[in-house]
This record gives C-alpha cells, structure tokens and sequence, in this order.
C-alpha cells in the first residue's frame, strides 16, 4: 500500500514538474532606457532577450516598444499595441513572444517588409529601425510614422 501511494506521489509531482515547465513564472521585466539625439539605443541596456523597452526621446516623449531577440543580424521593433485593441490593457512578454493585452493571444510578427493586414486585427505595428555596431537606430520621425498609424486605425 506504501508503494502505491510512493508511487502515486511521484506521478503526481512529475505532471506538475511537466506543467511547470510550459510556464514562464517571472517574464522578462521592460527596461527603461533613453534615446540619444540620433535615435540610437545601446543593445547593452536592452539585454539579449525579447522584451518591452520603454524609451524617452531626448525632448521627453515616451514611447513602449517591443523588440525581439538580438541573436539575429536585424530584430524586429514593433509597437507594443495593435491596431484592434490599443486601448486595451498592456500587452507583455510571455516566453520570448509579444502578448496581446487585451485578448491575451501572442501577436503574430510581420516578417521584415510585409505589409499590415488590412483589417486591424492583433498584429503589432513594425517601427523602421536599423542595426549600427552595438545599437538599434530608431529614428524619433519613424516611431512617430508608426504612431499615427495607430491612431489612423482607431475608430
């Protein structure tokens, strides 16, 4: 009978050890960094994993971004919101993908140069950027691009 319930506890914990591990307990925390006058972020301060970068221009305006992994020669930027549900709660990092906040579905990532769908659905908004040496280059007229669409689609 001991070697039932021996037996019945290590089953158990294996399943919760197996469910465990498809979650991602602590998500990656957003950082907070600053844009030089050129538009240039140190990938240093971002880290080497998909997160929010919450960035202040040199004249103060904020704005959220997502970036993707650095271990590729040209990351994804995109806005953290989508065009369907800006308003919605915050959207965040879960297991290296960008999560909707308002229906809490990851978002699904344009490959570099394709065009949004035509109707707002969940897909973040691209920011134009660029690679030089240790920086990503977001240029304040690009995020702001990126930012009227946005408020374009909203209704």
């Amino acid at each position: 009978m001991a070697m039932v319930f021996a037996l019945l506890a290590v089953a158990c914990g294996f399943i919760v050890w197996i469910h465990l591990s498809w979650h991602e307990l602590v998500p990656p925390s957003e950082v907070n960094v600053r844009i030089d006058p050129d538009g240039r972020i140190r990938t240093g301060e971002i880290g080497g994993e998909a997160r929010i970068v919450r960035a202040e221009g040199s004249s103060g305006e904020q704005i959220r971004l997502y970036v993707d992994h650095f271990d590729t020669v040209n990351p994804r930027v995109t806005l953290t919101t989508c065009r369907r549900c800006n308003a919605a709660k915050t959207s965040q990092v879960r297991r290296g993908r960008l999560v909707c906040g308002h229906c809490g579905q990851p978002m699904p990532l344009l490959p570099p140069g394709a065009a949004l769908p035509a109707e707002a659905d969940c897909t973040p908004i691209p920011v134009l950027h660029s690679m030089e040496g240790g920086f990503v280059v977001v240029r304040q007229t690009d995020a702001a691009a990126s930012q009227r669409i946005l408020l374009g689609a909203q209704p």
